[in-house]
């Protein structure tokens, strides 16, 4: 099975066949406490519920996750593409990963960024690190936007070697 060689294939749910999907996934199955699974893991929704925020950020023009709304746990039917975001799901609803908890004390956010997957430009890079690791100071400022440089470098880099 390719799960068992390919990282990639890990993260593949086909909403189609839940079934062999629940059965047959080595890891996606499992961290999401999939309904149909033999045991479900108590503490991946106390942790993520425990989370102060658990920011999920979708591309516009991804072309690896497919599809895109996915990256917000949202489910879309293959033949129709109706797509049902995450909170008219029975995961969000009987809170399976933690993720309605985190919700209601404003944890949960949604976000998109225009490009391809991982296509961080500088000041969408920035944004992030100040929306969500923002500092005080200008003072910070400056340390923070050299990490936000030095992780884009490294993310170039990463893509350049694939």
């Amino acid at each position: 099975m390719a799960q068992g060689t390919l990282v990639p294939a890990q993260y593949y749910r086909d909403p189609e066949q839940l079934e062999d999907y629940v059965v047959g996934s080595n890891w996606l199955a499992d961290i999401n406490n999939e309904k149909g699974r033999e045991t479900r893991n108590a503490s991946y929704a106390a942790n993520v519920a425990a989370l102060e925020t658990f920011a999920m950020y979708v591309f516009t023009k991804d072309q690896t996750v497919v599809p895109k709304e996915s990256g917000w746990f949202a489910e879309v039917n293959g033949t129709t593409g109706e797509v049902t975001h995450l909170r008219n799901r029975t995961m969000y609803e009987e809170d399976w990963l933690g993720l309605r908890k985190l919700d209601e004390k404003g944890g949960l956010v949604f976000r998109e960024m225009e490009g391809k997957h991982m296509e961080l430009d500088e000041e969408g890079l920035a944004d992030i690190f100040t929306e969500f690791f923002g500092p005080a100071d200008k003072a910070s400022w400056q340390a923070v936007s050299e990490t936000a440089q030095r992780t884009l470098q490294a993310i170039e880099e990463a893509w350049e070697d694939l």
